[in-house]
């Protein structure tokens, strides 16, 4: 296991993770269990189980990942008002781990790993390589002064991949892996100030286990006999695996604590017959399992029996500071590890959101403010608009004035020369030889005494102007017609002064 040291800690911005559930899976069925604590501080049990499908997991192995990936994603989508989490504590089954007391001088926490790995280097534990495994390891209560004691546990790497795999399909986040016979003995009380055998007996096979003060000393699995033929067969086999652990812990330090008491978990009928039996053929005292402490409320007011206890005791676990979990942990990283990279994820993520977030802000800010500008930018062009069509009217005003004023004095004129000469019929025909197309009158001089008439006249372009000059000078109607010539340079809007005398009829 690393056991770097970590000079700042991100995740401590976060609370320590909560309902980690209990979880462990056996062949028949998975087994999940919640500790937490109500409103009135009281710890509280929940439990949910459910089976796994036919098959999907033999001894310990993994036989129909998808199946049981399937089945475990499917309990937990279940259940998800009670768990409320998807981090998990699994209880591995005990056929798949292996675990042995390790003697070392005292020694600093660095030079412990060094002596760890050196020991699973050389095979002085186990006959496999470094590679090969996963493993860990966990301090011992110890009264020799000289030496301490380290619990050290190691699985395959590929039968913990499995797992993992599982796991990380179900959709679920596993932050530790221990075995199923850790796990029970930490439910268990009765060897809280006492040595002791613990005997419980599962769906592949048996662990056997030495409890002093609480802590495993010795573990071992055996898997059931191929044949059993009779209950007492069972028994005897049940009594010899017994008296070889009972030999070997006692023979392996001579300093242990005798065991004097086994307790036997075992879910069925004839469990006290099992007891009665190694009791006499062991010399030691059966008892029943008891509850630790911790958990005794909890026991006296739920539905729990003996089948539950591996479950139970990583359910325990879970209840501890995740950064102080120190325990054994058979998977790639540590839980301490495990714990600080799941938080820091949680950390990055929320930064990642708020991030985000404030992106999206300044976006839909950017968006509104440009937005806001443009309704006002067309609102001043609009009433910048308008008043320039205003201040266009105003000034031409004085030039409405103007023509006005001509023509009132040119109907002047003419209401007098009617009066006085009858000059309307004179009048009219003048109009009608001055209205062609596109042509604007805009005054006309009555005869003077010599009889020519002058006006003042203008054209939208220059070809409308040469048809003009061109239609005065043949109208048969007129004696004369003077009429300038135009100017090169205007090409729209010419204004011509002309002068032309009618014939005498």
């Amino acid at each position: 296991m690393i056991r770097n040291s970590i000079c700042m800690n991100l995740t401590q911005l976060f609370n320590p993770i909560r309902n980690i559930v209990g979880l462990e899976i056996t062949s028949r069925q998975i087994n999940a269990i919640l500790l937490k604590k109500n409103k009135k501080g009281e710890l509280e049990l929940v439990r949910k189980f459910a089976p796994v499908p036919a098959g999907a997991v033999q001894n310990g192995e993994i036989k129909k990942p998808a199946e049981l990936a399937q089945a475990i994603k499917s309990f937990w989508q279940a259940n998800k008002d009670f768990f409320q989490s998807k981090f998990t504590i699994l209880a591995l089954p005990s056929s798949i781990a292996f675990c042995d007391v390790l003697k070392l001088p005292q020694i600093s926490n660095e030079q412990t790993a060094e002596a760890v790995k050196l020991n699973l280097s050389t095979k002085t534990l186990f006959p496999v390589e470094l590679q090969e495994i996963y493993y860990d390891w966990q301090p011992l209560k110890s009264k020799d002064i000289y030496h301490h004691y380290e619990m050290v546990g190691l699985a395959l790497r590929e039968k913990i991949k499995q797992w993992i795999d599982v796991c990380s399909v179900a959709g679920i986040e596993p932050l530790a892996f221990e075995a199923s016979a850790f796990s029970a003995a930490r439910a268990i009380g009765n060897f809280e100030h006492n040595t002791g055998l613990f005997v419980r007996v599962a769906d592949d096979g048996i662990d056997l286990s030495v409890i002093a003060e609480n802590e495993i000393r010795f573990s071992r699995f055996i898997p059931m006999p191929e044949k059993v033929e009779s209950f007492d067969q069972f028994k005897e086999f049940i009594k010899t695996e017994a008296q070889k652990v009972i030999n070997f812990y006692a023979t392996d330090d001579p300093r242990n604590e005798e065991i004097k008491t086994a307790v036997i978990a075992f879910n069925f009928a004839k469990k006290n017959e099992l007891e009665e039996y190694l009791a006499k053929n062991l010399g030691i005292l059966a008892e029943h399992v008891k509850f630790s402490s911790s958990m005794k409320e909890v026991a006296d007011s739920s539905e729990i029996d003996e089948s539950i206890l591996p479950v139970l005791g990583v359910a325990i676990r879970g209840l501890i500071k995740r950064e102080e979990d120190t325990l054994i942990s058979l998977m790639p990283v540590g839980t301490e590890e495990n714990y600080q990279h799941t938080r820091l994820l949680a950390y990055v993520s929320l930064w990642s959101d708020i991030i985000n977030a404030t992106v999206i802000l300044l976006a839909l800010l950017f968006v509104g403010t440009w937005l806001f500008l443009n309704i006002i930018g067309k609102r001043l062009d609009q009433q910048l608009a308008q008043f320039q069509t205003a201040f266009t009217s105003q000034s031409e005003i004085p030039e409405l004035e103007e023509q006005a004023r001509r023509f009132n004095d040119l109907t002047a004129q003419i209401s007098a020369l009617g009066a006085q000469n009858n000059w309307i019929e004179s009048l009219e025909k003048v109009t009608k030889i001055l209205g062609q197309p596109n042509i604007k009158i805009h005054n006309i001089n009555m005869p003077d005494p010599a009889g020519i008439i002058s006006a003042s006249v203008s054209a939208s372009d220059r070809n409308t102007a040469i048809a003009f000059r061109k239609n005065m000078e043949k109208n048969e109607e007129l004696e004369s017609a003077l009429i300038p010539l135009l100017p090169l340079e205007l090409k729209e809007n010419i204004n011509m002064n002309i002068s032309f005398k009618l014939k005498e009829i």
